[in-house]
């Protein structure tokens, strides 16, 4: 056939393979359970009220996707480098290696020592590539070359956080807010799925004003509540809500469950909505989990809560391949493992 500019030449194209579409592992099983980790070629879409946990939940997934061997990019348009450096440390070291500091108000500060801080700097070299708000001329056309380095450096696993701190720069192009939203959007799928560069790409957008019910905002249940073009949400692949239980929500979830006959392991205190899925096959409404406020660890059983990660970050010379088999290994071949 004849080759007509502008249409699709099938016979350059890569076929697909699942054995070489290789997943990233959440930090939850449930989730690779759910909804096969995270795929290359996907945008993820995050969203949920203020303060009810997207940060700091995909800063645990960024944690599970350097342990699963992978170089990771994260745009971070609302944290300092500290504040993302104690972010990861926490979660990375969990409850047992955290420390509280009181303060002579009586506030009590949980905080990682400064030991442990420059192994986790010298374990991330290499490993993290970081954009924040410590790192200056963040337009629309920087961040896509930032992007384009990662890649070329290797990563496949991109973290923006978040969509409204991106487009609110001066130099992105279009009339108005949602214009630049879109644009940006565009762009930022059209990147996730270059053929034979396929990237996983996880993207932060906040939510419109809530509806106040009981004194509490209403949950995030419908990905058409993201804050602005209404074209955004269209162009994921997938999209899930953060959502924090207050107590009186808690106790419905149970009396839920119970009605339903199924067993209830704990009392969740987050739920991951499930907004919308294109492509990946994810057949739960939600997952329901629980945060730990020391480490700043998101869990669903008590291997998740306290998995000791800290022997990686003290040695720097453990190879990708030590922590994929780290990440593989059964709780009872923990010390046989470490001690190697």
């Amino acid at each position: 056939m004849k080759m007509i500019r502008g249409i699709t030449d099938f016979k350059n194209m890569k076929i697909y393979s699942p054995e070489e579409n290789k997943p990233v592992l959440s930090s939850l099983e449930v989730l690779n359970e759910g909804i096969n980790g995270y795929l290359p070629g996907k945008l993820y879409l995050w969203t949920g009220n203020t303060g009810h946990g997207k940060t700091s939940f995909l800063v645990q997934e960024i944690v599970a996707a350097l342990l699963d061997g992978e170089k990771v990019f994260w745009y971070a348009g609302e944290q300092s480098r500290n504040e993302c450096l104690t972010m990861l440390a926490r979660v990375l070291l969990g409850p047992e290696y955290v420390k509280t500091f009181r303060h002579r108000t009586g506030y009590e500060e949980n905080y990682v020592d400064g030991e442990d801080i420059k192994n986790i700097i010298n374990w991330l070299d290499g490993r993290l590539y970081l954009r924040c708000l410590n790192d200056y001329d963040d337009n629309y056309i920087n961040i896509f070359e930032v992007m384009q380095g990662a890649k070329k450096a290797g990563v496949r696993y991109f973290v923006i956080d978040n969509l409204m701190t991106i487009t609110a720069q001066e130099k992105i192009q279009g009339k108005d807010e949602w214009e630049k939203q879109e644009r940006f959007v565009l762009d930022l799928k059209e990147f996730t799925k270059k053929e034979g560069e396929e990237v996983v790409m996880h993207l932060v957008a906040h939510p419109r004003k809530p509806e106040i019910i009981g004194g509490r905002p209403a949950p995030v249940t419908d990905i058409t509540q993201v804050l602005g073009t209404s074209k955004v949400p269209n162009l994921v692949d997938m999209g899930f809500s953060v959502n924090k239980l207050d107590e009186d929500e808690k106790v419905k979830y149970l009396e839920k469950m119970k009605k339903k006959g199924e067993e209830v392991e704990f009392a969740p205190d987050t739920i991951l909505f499930v907004l919308k899925t294109r492509g990946i096959q994810c057949y739960q409404r939600f997952f329901a989990i629980r945060f730990d406020t020391i480490s700043c660890r998101f869990y669903t059983k008590e291997e998740e809560l306290y998995r000791d990660w800290s022997w990686l970050i003290q040695a720097k010379d453990r190879s990708i391949e030590d922590i994929k088999e780290w990440w593989k290994v059964d709780e009872n071949d923990e010390d046989e493992l470490v001690n190697f």
